[in-house]
């Protein structure tokens, strides 16, 4: 399905998690998603890229995580 969250957004998130300060679950906390969602969006940054953060069919999101 469709993101509701920007690439944008996703990246300034990763951006900000990159600076080393900060845990997902904190980061999660101030930008107002939880802090499992962060986590997804690294992962998915630090495999695929950008593209990673557009939004995949279910059926390969499934086949990373589980």
């Amino acid at each position: 399905g469709k993101s509701k969250y920007s690439v944008d957004f996703k990246l300034k998130a990763i951006k900000r998690y990159h600076k080393g300060d900060i845990g997902t679950d904190d980061l999660g906390k101030r930008i107002g998603v939880c802090g499992s969602l962060v986590r997804k969006w690294i992962k998915f940054y630090e495999l695929y890229g950008v593209s990673g953060l557009v939004g995949f069919p279910i059926r390969i999101t499934q086949k990373i995580l589980n």
